[in-house]
């Protein structure tokens, strides 16, 4: 039981809890919610074919940094663990079903999401578009 009454835990539970609590029982007010809803509209000066194609650069790069940190992560990581514990397959293959594997993967499917999270919604807010009025 201490394990779990540690203040980092109790600290953390008490901040969410506080925030969710608070959050349910305030509204915004409309200059609130005009304000916030100004803020998600991209510059025109922003909107360009040109920026948009520099600005994909950083989400590309963050799925090449998960699938080259998943590749690393195995190589060094899990195939020397696997190794050194016996646990590699007999015919040497790597157990991908161990929390080893699963954290070295992990790297790639996060960061591929992310990434493609992130070049759909430059693509939206930043590409041009012949909509009039675009959000």
């Amino acid at each position: 039981m201490p394990a779990y009454l540690d203040p980092a835990l109790l600290g953390a539970a008490a901040s969410l809890s506080t925030t969710l609590s608070v959050s349910r029982f305030t509204r915004p007010s409309p200059q609130e919610i005009d304000y916030l809803q100004r803020l998600r509209i991209a510059p025109d000066d922003d909107v360009s074919a040109r920026k948009t194609r520099m600005t994909l650069w950083a989400p590309l790069l963050l799925i090449a940094n998960g699938l080259f940190m998943s590749i690393l992560l195995i190589r060094y990581y899990v195939q020397p663990y696997q190794q050194a514990t016996g646990t590699l397959a007999v015919d040497g293959s790597l157990d991908l079903l161990t929390g080893e594997s699963m954290l070295a993967l992990s790297w790639s499917v996060v960061y591929v999401i992310l990434g493609v999270l992130a070049i759909m919604a430059v693509r939206r807010d930043y590409l041009p578009s012949d909509k009039v009025g675009r959000p």
